[in-house]
């Protein structure tokens, strides 16, 4: 694990302001990993971890840290409402324990099973789109 102090004022990043693209993301962000500060905080109040072991040591440690969950869909609601709930509950956006428990009732659903189950979406799809009040060559399915 990678040992560094917090500054006392974490490096402000905003993904988009447009001094904050291309070749100057880059070096800003370069200049941040070798630092002994390699993190940021970004618009949403999201700290950043920018080292490539720091950010290993978070999936691999993942007791010690936690996702931010709806954090990003709270910043742009207001914090409250019907968005900010689904982004809580998608899996995604969980922590253990409660991530780890739906993740292991989900394995199953893989490439695989999804292939196996054409068929039957592609049937369904096409069955429900009869029904809309579409012209043939109006409506796509994709």
């Amino acid at each position: 694990m990678s040992h560094y102090q917090v500054p006392d004022a974490i490096p402000a990043l905003d993904y988009f302001d447009a001094d904050f693209q291309g070749a100057d993301r880059d070096r800003f962000l370069a200049d941040l990993r070798e630092a002994n500060t390699p993190l940021a905080v970004d618009q949403f109040g999201r700290i950043n971890l920018l080292r490539y072991d720091d950010v290993r040591d978070a999936f691999v440690a993942n007791d010690r840290y936690r996702s931010v969950e709806a954090s990003v869909a709270e910043a742009m609601a207001g914090g409250e409402g019907p968005l900010v709930d689904r982004q809580r509950n998608t899996l995604i956006n969980m922590n253990p324990p409660r991530h780890t428990r739906l993740r292991k009732s989900v394995r199953h659903l893989n490439a695989r099973f999804a292939r196996r189950l054409e068929p039957t979406i592609r049937s369904q799809c096409h069955r429900q789109r009869s029904r809309l009040p579409f012209p043939p060559g109006q409506l796509s399915i994709a």
